[in-house]
């Protein structure tokens, strides 16, 4: 019927015209409608954008009324005792004018702090990531003042406010405005002096940190929500937001010069102050807390089982990788901003701030060593060992560019491992048998955070939290525990003791061969004087592991005390570690072979350690050694260099010029020192060699010293310089070197054969002492005590020089060198107790 009724309308056009009008002004009012709810909808984000700034500046509101409200209630009953004491009524007009120029000061302190802020992100955090941004407008000191100066310019309204209304003034008012707007004054000076130093973004570095901290301190036992896998992800992902933010600062310090130095450096000096106390909060974290990333293994073919194996190969798969946690995420992504401070001041050759990164460096690598993890304290090493060698390849193309800085560039990072290492010892004592022992004692396994007292292995963590889950389980089943806490101590100490031996395995093989890769890089290249500073902390590296044996042996033993009926327990062999120690040295020797023979001949800068001096005399120490231990393979390696290198030392202190005679043989005489060591320590192998009845060796420095002195020149020079040394009157130089030497002879000899009293036939009144062995010159050497004296150099004037000289009683300076007449005493003596004249 409807549709009738519009067919036959449709035939007139006022119809179309009336429905036309309809259509316009219904467009007309939905257009109103719609304009009026965009209205109301603008006005309802206004409003809520209005209620959220109130909420936030609630507090800052309502403080002023207060005070106003407050100050203003007190003002009836308090008048009479301001008027009494003298105080000062204001006139109402005065009162105003004040209220009202600090009021305007106030609103022009935050006019002049906008301002500042809008030039420094102008000028610098323009390009920076979002989260630097949010940084400088979050600042802490600025903000906390901006809203003290809000809340006192909204006070001095208010005081305004209730002068016009016509209430009378409170002179404490007075009082308060001058205390208010004076500490206006003063902070302004304080904040302007920061937003100066906003110009450095670093500056945010401790705010960042701060907030790090606190979400550590989130995840720790005893926090709220601390064991909620959903806050645990909260916090990590908060933390990866201020990640972003260290390496966006990090960058901008290395990209810009004026920051890339001393500021660079109090960047990461934070980095590494808060590194070290990570690392010691991070142990309290449970192990299987999603703060840790999860990273992919790739578990070996061959090694998993067959029934993986099988559905793997028949679907054409790999093996699933296994999720496991990466405990050093945090540690990894800050310690690389150290890494590139340290080659951004080589880059730049600036040495004494290069010097302090590996300073902060070092401040880190003695938390991981006390905390006992040595494998990323070698991960850190490495990592610096590394840009400083590429910087020494770039720099030092030739001997010549070997300087100063790069040697104490060497024998710093060289000194770490050393460092690491003592560290490491003497942090043993924190985590011994004992300390294990005490902590199970005193455990609740009723409390979740009892587990996180001492520092302990990652290993042995990971098993207190597992024996946690299980004493629980035991608790709520059996209501008591009836694990025995022998059985938990000995396994706790046995993870212990094997993170001990890993840990001793990285310092001798990892650490160790790290020296050793150093010296012999170095050497090859021919950076000498690099390589020789890196051989002296080699040599201090073994002496101290060795010196310090007794400290790991205890700290075994005291493990080892809580082994109860387990044999699975790891070995750890102190007789090998001493043997290995023992072979390390003596490879420093060989290595320092080379270097000594490269640098005896060079002119050393005065800047320059005395690297061949000490290389010189630890070689003599080292051959001095081998003849009391008749190692014959050491001997034939060391005394060939040490003959060679002391006539290249006596001939560099040798005087070339000089002024007095007296001054001349001073400087001869100390010159003189280093072969007077060769004669001593050449008497001494004649003597140690017949003594072990070894004669190829003797027979062998023979020969060297019969081609030496086939030259005349050099038997005078040798008998001059002999006699000189006979001839001084003061204690000789070096001469208490040369007395240790004595006396370890006399000792190996004297107790290393058979001595007896025997008496004349005839005469019993007088007993004689005979030592059996049938060289003369041992037994002189064994039978007298240190008050003689029988030295090595006598041995070398009468085994060597004397069978060269015509007249040696003329030709020597000091005739008792001469020990021909004594030692055939000595041979005249055993063949008379041979022939039986003597009774024992």
């Amino acid at each position: 019927m409807l549709i009738e009724i519009q067919q036959k309308l449709s035939q007139y056009e006022s119809y179309w015209k009336l429905r036309k009008w309809l259509k316009l002004k219904s467009f007309n009012v939905s257009r109103a409608y719609y304009s009026l709810r965009q209205k109301l909808s603008n006005y309802k984000q206004v409003l809520s954008a209005l209620f959220i700034m109130y909420k936030a500046v609630f507090v800052y509101f309502l403080l002023p009324i207060l005070i106003a409200t407050f100050t203003q209630c007190i003002e009836l009953p308090t008048r009479s005792w301001f008027v009494a004491n003298g105080w000062v009524i204001l006139k109402d007009s005065d009162y105003s004018t004040l209220v009202a120029t600090v009021t305007s000061i106030s609103g022009l302190f935050i006019g002049l702090y906008y301002a500042a802020m809008t030039t420094i992100g102008g000028a610098i955090y323009s390009k920076v990531p979002h989260s630097l941004r949010q940084l400088l407008l979050n600042e802490r000191y600025g903000n906390a003042y901006l809203n003290y100066l809000v809340s006192f310019t909204f006070w001095g309204i208010l005081l305004l406010a209730q002068y016009v209304s016509g209430y009378r003034v409170n002179p404490i008012n007075v009082l308060l405005i001058v205390l208010f707007g004076g500490f206006a004054v003063f902070a302004f000076f304080q904040i302007g002096v920061r937003a100066l130093s906003l110009f450095e973004p670093t500056e945010f570095a401790g705010e960042i940190f701060n907030n790090i901290s606190k979400s550590v301190k989130r995840l720790l036992p005893g926090a709220s929500h601390w064991d909620s896998p959903a806050f645990q992800k909260h916090e990590h992902k908060n933390v990866q937001h201020w990640l972003e933010t260290v390496h966006a600062l990090a960058e901008i310090a290395a990209s810009e010069k004026h920051l890339s130095g001393k500021v660079f450096i109090n960047f990461t000096q934070k980095i590494a102050r808060f590194l070290s106390w990570y690392e010691y909060q991070k142990d309290r974290i449970p192990r299987n807390s999603e703060w840790f990333t999860l990273i992919h293994q790739h578990p070996d073919w061959y090694q998993t089982s067959d029934i993986e194996t099988s559905l793997a190969h028949r679907s054409g798969h790999i093996l699933e990788p296994i999720k496991v946690p990466n405990f050093r995420w945090l540690e990894k992504e800050l310690s690389g901003v150290l890494f590139s401070c340290l080659r951004l001041n080589l880059v730049n050759q600036n040495y004494p701030l290069a010097m302090q990164t590996i300073g902060c460096i070092e401040m880190y690598l003695d938390t991981i060593s006390a905390k006992g993890d040595m494998n990323w304290a070698f991960e850190v090493l490495s990592e610096t060992t590394s840009a400083c060698e590429e910087h020494i390849n770039e720099v030092v193309k030739n001997e010549d560019d070997q300087t100063a800085e790069l040697i104490g560039l060497c024998d710093y990072v060289a000194y770490l491992p050393i460092n690491a290492c003592l560290t490491f010892l003497n942090s043993l004592s924190h985590r011994d048998g004992v300390t294990i022992s005490k902590l199970i004692d005193e455990i609740n396994w009723n409390k979740k955070n009892s587990v996180y007292k001492e520092q302990l292995s990652e290993a042995t963590i990971k098993r207190l939290e597992w024996f946690k889950e299980r004493m629980e389980f035991e608790h709520e089943v059996e209501g008591q525990f009836i694990t025995p806490d022998w059985y938990i101590k000995n396994e706790i100490c046995k993870l212990e003791a094997i993170a001990f031996v890993q840990n001793t395995n990285v310092i001798i093989k990892k650490l160790g061969e790290m020296y050793t890769s150093w010296v012999k890089n170095l050497t090859f290249s021919r950076r000498y004087w690099l390589a020789s500073a890196c051989s002296v902390r080699e040599k201090e590296f073994w002496y101290k592991i060795s010196y310090q044996i007794n400290v790991l042996s205890d700290y075994w033993q005291s493990l080892l005390k809580n082994q109860k009926h387990d044999n699975s327990w790891t070995i750890f062999d102190v007789e090998a570690l001493n043997e290995t120690l023992e072979n390390k040295n003596k490879s420093v020797e060989q290595s320092r072979t080379v270097l000594l023979a490269n640098l005896i001949n060079k002119e050393r800068p005065d800047e320059f350690p005395d690297y061949s001096g000490v290389f010189l005399h630890s070689q003599g120490e080292s051959l001095f050694e081998a003849l009391l231990s008749n190692d014959e393979s050491r001997i034939f390696e060391l005394y060939p260099s040490y003959y060679l290198s002391s006539f290249y030392q006596f001939s560099k202190l040798l005087p070339q010029s000089f002024s007095k005679i007296s001054e001349a043989e001073a400087k001869a005489k100390v010159a003189s020192a280093a072969l007077i060591d060769l004669l001593e320590l050449t008497g001494y192998a004649l003597v140690l060699m017949r003594f072990y009845s070894s004669t190829n060796i003797s027979d062998w420095i023979n020969n060297i010293w019969e081609r030496h002195l086939s030259d005349s020149a050099k038997l005078s020079q040798l008998m001059a310089m002999v006699n000189m040394f006979d001839s001084a009157f003061e204690i000789p130089h070096r001469n208490e070197h040369r007395f240790n030497w004595k006396r370890s002879v006399y000792e190996k000899v004297s107790s290393g054969v058979e001595k007896k009293e025997i008496y004349r036939k005839g005469s019993y009144f007088h007993a004689e002492k005979l030592v059996k062995h049938n060289d003369p010159l041992v037994r002189l050497f064994a039978k007298e005590g240190l008050g003689l004296n029988h030295q090595g150099l006598d041995v070398f004037v009468t085994e060597i020089l004397i069978p060269k000289l015509e007249r040696p009683k003329q030709d020597l300076g000091k005739f008792r060198r001469d020990l021909r007449n004594r030692i055939q005493r000595e041979v005249e003596r055993y063949e008379e107790y041979q022939r039986g004249e003597f009774d024992e």
